[in-house]
């Protein structure tokens, strides 16, 4: 939250399994072994309940979980390999990995540290927390820690691990919090409770004022943690880990090997009631819940409209049915590959279902916004043949040029370009907080300090609010950035160039993207009549659907619409009617 400014929420399983809307939703899912069934099912509900992405970080190179997650394309993998061996009854080595993981990774994205926490800087954490126990931490069998912005993460992990191997009754709280009303712990516990005072520097001096008024009762104690922000959570983390093997050790029980009772076994491995809701709606319930941005639901389907949604559905799909197509015309980013793996190449069902169009007849075209990393990508996945049968509109249509052409040359940008560069870099200057590439007809942002992307179009929007309204540009956001165009530049343009290249109409082409819903930069070309959304669909009700359905999305919904259609030698390539599940 503190790298990007956007607020994220840690819940367990079954807290999780409760939520129903999470199609703007990136899920992490983080297990020491991935092979519990209760995250098992926490990834099933993620992905059936159209979650943006889903990231599962595994403490193991082979789990259920990575299994689970890999057959998704909006799911990613990460492993880390346990050098010091697995944990015991309570997350400790995995724990700490995954901790160290992860500050690793956003200081090398978003900290202006010059440096990352190495393994010499995570020695001496340890080195640290090991001695501040062994000289400053005194087991009681009641007790309270108190805690910073920094370091409260490892008083609230010594609480858990206390519950979890009934080492102490502990609970925690942060340096405010303790004068609204939990001071009364120690009026009622006097000596029998002890206070433990995790701070960064910052803190210290207000935490032994706190600590000098609680012990003219309870005894209290400031533990001061070094370091930088990070530093100081992962030593909190090490303080807690130490801590806890301390209060083992007074009351003579190993935490790491406490011992479970039988019927613990049986809690354990007890299985939640739990039925997944998206999957009790049927097809068309599922496809018009798609096309309205939502998830089914009883109150969905309980409204006046539904029954005209399922009649414009019909009649989409009737006219789909009739129609001679000829050419298939994409987006990339959001449809050919999802927007957590651009910097991917195409994933080998794309590319399968790419060929097999082009090899029943068809021609393809791109509506990208990006420039030749599109056009590299494809001829890296396509058979050399068949790259004259594919057009691309590089730039959102601005550059269109055959496959086979790889004479791609990069103009300066224009003037009216540069404008706005100019006034955009008042609100996002380009650097780590953000990315602005120009280019002859466009220009691109990309927000990294917490911005959504529908904040960044609404800023963008009011600082070129002028050019607007003359339509000198027009403002679009992908899935990823803000685009802004010259008001000459359309995807449409490769609609228009493939209709006369085969001397037919657009009621020929069929169009696919991911953002047909305006401002979303597939809006024009996914305002043709032959069109269907990957992602968010427009409300025009006889063009713009998702026939996958809720919850598929991005590339997941590209294949399953593509295997609607089939056709080949002998065989008009048509829409064939109904998914497959």
């Amino acid at each position: 939250m503190a790298a990007v400014g956007n607020l994220a929420r840690a819940m367990s399983p079954l807290e999780f399994r409760a939520l129903e809307a999470l199609a703007n939703s990136n899920v992490w899912l983080i297990s020491a072994g991935g092979e519990n069934h209760d995250i098992l099912d926490a990834a099933r509900h993620a992905f059936l309940s159209g979650a943006h992405s889903v990231t599962a970080i595994v403490a193991s190179r082979q789990s259920k979980l990575s299994d689970l997650v890999e057959q998704h394309e909006s799911g990613r993998v990460i492993t880390l390999e346990l050098t010091c061996g697995k944990d015991g009854f309570l997350a400790t080595n995995s724990l700490w990995g995954t901790c160290l993981l992860l500050v690793r990774a956003f200081r090398a994205v978003f900290s202006s540290a010059e440096r990352g926490v190495e393994a010499p800087d995570a020695q001496a954490m340890i080195t640290w927390a090991r001695n501040a126990v062994t000289e400053q931490f005194k087991p009681c069998s009641n007790l309270v820690l108190i805690g910073d912005p920094s370091t409260l993460v490892g008083a609230r992990d010594l609480t858990m691990r206390a519950e979890e191997a009934a080492l102490a009754s502990i609970w925690a709280t942060d340096l405010r919090n303790l004068g609204h009303g939990r001071h009364y712990w120690f009026a009622a516990h006097g000596r029998n409770a002890c206070a433990y005072f995790l701070v960064s520097e910052e803190y210290t001096g207000f935490a032994n004022k706190c600590a000098e008024l609680i012990g003219t009762g309870s005894p209290a104690t400031v533990v001061t943690i070094p370091g930088d922000s990070d530093s100081r959570m992962l030593s909190a983390i090490a303080f807690s880990l130490y801590a806890a093997g301390a209060l083992g050790a007074h009351i003579r029980r190993d935490p790491g090997r406490p011992g479970v009772p039988k019927f613990g076994e049986s809690l354990y491995n007890l299985r939640m009631p739990y039925q997944e809701r998206a999957a009790s709606y049927d097809r068309e319930q599922r496809i018009i819940a798609a096309k309205l941005g939502m998830a089914p639901t009883d109150a969905l389907l309980e409204r006046d409209a539904y029954e005209q949604w399922k009649l414009h559905l019909r009649g989409f799909e009737e006219r789909l049915r009739g129609a001679s197509v000829r050419a298939l015309i994409f987006d990339y980013d959001g449809t050919l590959i999802d927007t957590t793996r651009r910097f991917e190449p195409l994933a080998a069902p794309i590319v399968e279902e790419l060929i097999r169009v082009l090899n029943a007849g068809q021609t393809v075209g791109i509506a990208t916004g990006r420039g030749d990393s599109c056009g590299e990508a494809l001829r890296a996945a396509l058979p050399k043949h068949l790259w004259a049968k594919v057009t691309i509109g590089y730039y959102n249509g601005s550059l269109i040029r055959r496959l086979d052409d790889t004479s791609f040359l990069e103009k300066e940008a224009s003037e009216q370009i540069m404008n706005v560069r100019r006034r955009i870099e008042d609100i996002a200057p380009s650097g780590r907080r953000a990315s602005i590439r120009t280019y002859e007809k466009q220009c691109s942002v990309t927000f990294y300090d917490g911005r959504s992307v529908e904040q960044g179009w609404m800023e963008v929007s009011a600082v070129l609010a002028s050019l607007i309204d003359n339509q000198m540009v027009k403002v679009w956001k992908s899935s990823h950035s803000v685009d802004i165009v010259l008001s000459d530049v359309s995807k449409t343009a490769v609609v228009d160039a493939i209709a006369q290249q085969l001397g037919c109409t657009v009621e020929n082409i069929v169009c696919i993207g991911d953002q047909g819903r305006w401002p979303g930069n597939d809006t024009e070309l996914l305002g043709n009549p032959l069109s269907l959304s990957a992602d968010r669909c427009s409300f025009t009700p006889d063009r713009c659907w998702n026939l996958a359905g809720f919850p598929r999305r991005q590339l997941a919904s590209t294949l399953a619409q593509l295997r609607l259609f089939d056709g080949g030698p002998g065989r008009p390539f048509a829409y064939r009617g109904e998914l497959s599940e």
